[in-house]
């Protein structure tokens, strides 16, 4: 890993304070000009406790002369952070970071990979090159077993993968054209993923982002 640290991995550490010697499981959640962070982190906060630390880290982020009202919501987002964190329990820490990205570069994936890196670093520090990263999305919610179900898969198979794809579903509006486009869409997603299959490619995954889970090494 040093390797990728040293010629890869994002350089900003973005974590000061020191990752907790119990540590197993790092949600990494970028967040872009979004008003509706809580929701996210209340089911989260809500999931059956697996063992260990789970820390979340929030990469709020945006380009480099990025709109007035997109900073400011960013701010707004940060601000809401810091009063939520009062809520938290004891197996669960949250850290966030503010980051201004290339206008070149900056978007979502930059953004997670820079959470990821610094979640891989803070593996590194403990020496646990199994630790898991996981991915999720600011506008995401999550089922209570979530946390649980990705620490079984990585920490007690007997052949635990070195990554996976978290099943997902699109919530369905009300409104019936919203509605309709949601459920073409994930129709698509499904039989494009099936077709691959079908035809034996060996990497037939979903590839959406906020699903990935992955070990530190």
């Amino acid at each position: 890993m040093n390797r990728y640290f040293e010629r890869y991995a994002f350089a900003q550490s973005l974590i000061g304070k020191a990752p907790a010697k119990g540590l197993s499981m790092v949600v990494v959640i970028p967040c872009y000009n979004e008003p509706d962070l809580l929701p996210t982190l209340n089911s989260l906060l809500a999931c059956t406790p697996p063992p260990g630390v789970v820390e979340v880290l929030i990469v709020v982020n945006e380009p480099d002369g990025a709109a007035a009202a997109v900073q400011q919501q960013n701010r707004q987002t940060l601000h809401s952070l810091k009063r939520w964190q009062t809520e938290v329990k004891p197996w669960f820490a949250l850290h966030s970071a503010y980051l201004t990205l290339p206008a070149k570069t900056a978007g979502v994936g930059l953004a997670r990979k820079a959470g990821m890196d610094d979640a891989a670093r803070r593996f590194e520090l403990l020496h646990k090159p199994h630790g898991v990263i996981v991915c999720l999305d600011a506008d995401c919610t999550v089922a209570p077993n979530y946390l649980t179900a990705i620490y079984d898969t990585f920490c007690r198979s007997k052949q635990p993968p070195i990554g996976a794809v978290v099943y997902f579903e699109h919530p369905l509006p009300e409104e019936s054209r919203l509605r309709s486009g949601i459920v073409q869409y994930e129709l698509h997603l499904r039989y494009y993923v099936q077709a691959l299959a079908h035809i034996g490619y060996p990497f037939a995954h979903h590839t959406v982002g906020s699903t990935i889970v992955v070990r530190q090494d």
